[in-house]
């Protein structure tokens, strides 16, 4: 469902020195420049076309002066990839990208990972049951999702069989609503209900899968239909709208 997220941090260095002089500098900034450049073919022809892979620089940090050549430059990004093959790859591509890539403008370069969250995998069979769980409570399963987002909750994944799920909390009618960390992102007081109620659709799952019949038992007639938010679980996940409680 989700993507195995690393850190990358990339220092270039060179000669540092007076603007007006370059020739007796090694700079270190355009050969970062052409680093982020070289980077990009690592996705486009050295992965799988069919195998979804992001690698993305977020920042640049260099110098502090606009008439000074620094010594170094650092950069940070982060790498997400579905397949460990790709992973192992990838960051060793990076590494021997950015040394050749530096190297062609006489600087040094040097590519440290540090390894974040692994896949999140939901379970096949708990992700269907809590299907039909939600289905009955409601809310509307709609198409299956992959995400190249990361989140902590994969550790999860890799001990036991679970499940996480996204449930909307859009308006009929609105097609842009501010959405996870946009600065006007508020979700409605009936959407945190909707939250709630898939959460106790996943663990009604759970126990079916320990006690059979116990999704019949536990949440018994659906309830009526008048809401619009959605919901979203699977193994590649389904995604619902949601009914609110009358």
């Amino acid at each position: 469902m989700n993507a195995a997220y690393d850190e990358v941090t990339i220092t270039v260095r060179g000669r540092g020195g007076h603007a007006a002089y370059p020739h007796v500098t090694r700079d270190p900034v355009i050969a970062a420049a052409h680093v982020i450049l070289a980077l990009q073919h690592l996705i486009s022809r050295r992965t799988d076309p069919m195998h979804s892979a992001v690698l993305t620089i977020g920042t640049v940090q260099a110098g502090t002066a606009a008439n000074v050549i620094p010594e170094q430059v650092v950069l940070t990004g982060s790498l997400r990839t579905f397949e460990p093959a790709d992973r192992a790859s990838l960051r060793s591509a990076v590494g021997a990208t950015v040394g050749a890539t530096a190297e062609a403008y006489e600087c040094t370069a040097q590519a440290t990972f540090t390894q974040g969250e692994p896949v999140l995998d939901n379970d096949p069979a708990l992700a269907a049951a809590a299907a039909a769980c939600l289905t009955q409570a409601g809310f509307e399963v709609v198409e299956s999702l992959r995400s190249c987002g990361s989140d902590d909750f994969a550790y999860y994944c890799t001990r036991y069989p679970s499940l996480m799920m996204f449930v909307g909390v859009g308006q009929p009618g609105e097609t842009e609503a501010p959405g996870l960390h946009h600065p006007a992102f508020l979700p409605p007081e009936e959407a945190v209900r909707d939250v709630c109620r898939a959460m106790l659709a996943g663990y009604v799952a759970a126990c079916s899968a320990v006690l059979p019949g116990a999704a019949t038992r536990l949440t018994g007639a659906p309830p009526t239909a008048r809401g619009s938010r959605r919901a979203a679980t699977g193994s590649g996940p389904h995604r619902a709208r949601g009914a609110e409680q009358p």
